[in-house]
C-alpha cells in the first residue's frame, strides 16, 4: 500500500487509502511508532491512511486498545469504525473512542433494498449526530446508491463503481474517470 501511495498522490493529492487492521495489529506495542515512521520515511501525510477496525479489535484489552486508538489519532491518523451493528456494538464504547467514521455494513445495505432501511437511516442518523461520517459498504446497483443518498450517506463503495484491482489498472481506471 505504501509503495501505491506515492503514485495515487501524483494523481490527485487528497488521495485516502482505507487500510484494514486486524485485531492482532492494533495490540503490538510498536505498530504506531512502525505506522508513523512507515509514512514518514515514504514523505507521504499521516493523513491519508485511514485504518478500518471492527469492534472485535477491542475486545481483548479495551484500555490497551484505547490509548493505540487515541496515539493513531494524536499522530494524524483517522479511524473507521468497520461492520458496525453487526457484532460487538456498543453505544458507549462508540461514544468513548475516537472514531471519525461509522462503516454501514453490506447487510443493512440488503435490507434497505428489501425494502427496509430502518436499520441504515437510525445508523446515518446516529452518525451525524455524533459528528461522524458514514460509508456504506456493499453497493452494487444505482437504486441502493440513490436510497443511501436519500438517507444522508455520500460515502460509498462497493461494485456499482468498481470491482478490487491491481495498481496499474487502477491507475488507468482514475485517469479515464471524469474530474
Amino acid at each position: 500500500v505504501v509503495e501505491a501511495l506515492p503514485v495515487l498522490q501524483a494523481l490527485n493529492p487528497n488521495h485516502i487509502v482505507n487500510i484494514n487492521m486486524a485485531p492482532k495489529q492494533l495490540m503490538s506495542k510498536l505498530m504506531v511508532q512502525q505506522m508513523c515512521a512507515l509514512l514518514d520515511n515514504a514523505g507521504l501525510p499521516r493523513t491519508c491512511v485511514h485504518f478500518e477496525l471492527t469492534e472485535s479489535a477491542l475486545a481483548t484489552d479495551a484500555d490497551f486498545a484505547r490509548s493505540q486508538l487515541d496515539a493513531l489519532v494524536h499522530a494524524g491518523f483517522h479511524l473507521h469504525l468497520d461492520d458496525f451493528g453487526t457484532g460487538y456494538s456498543s453505544l458507549h464504547r462508540l461514544r468513548s473512542m475516537p472514531f471519525s467514521t461509522l462503516k454501514l455494513d453490506r447487510s443493512f445495505v440488503v435490507l434497505m433494498g428489501n425494502g427496509d432501511d430502518r436499520i441504515a437511516r437510525v445508523i446515518v442518523t446516529l452518525a451525524q449526530q455524533l459528528g461522524m461520517d458514514v460509508i456504506a459498504e456493499g453497493i452494487e446497483t444505482a437504486e441502493q446508491q440513490a436510497m443511501l443518498i436519500d438517507l444522508g450517506c455520500h460515502l460509498i463503495q462497493g461494485y456499482y463503481h468498481a470491482r478490487p484491482m491491481p495498481l496499474p489498472k487502477l491507475l488507468q481506471w482514475l485517469q479515464d474517470r471524469p474530474a
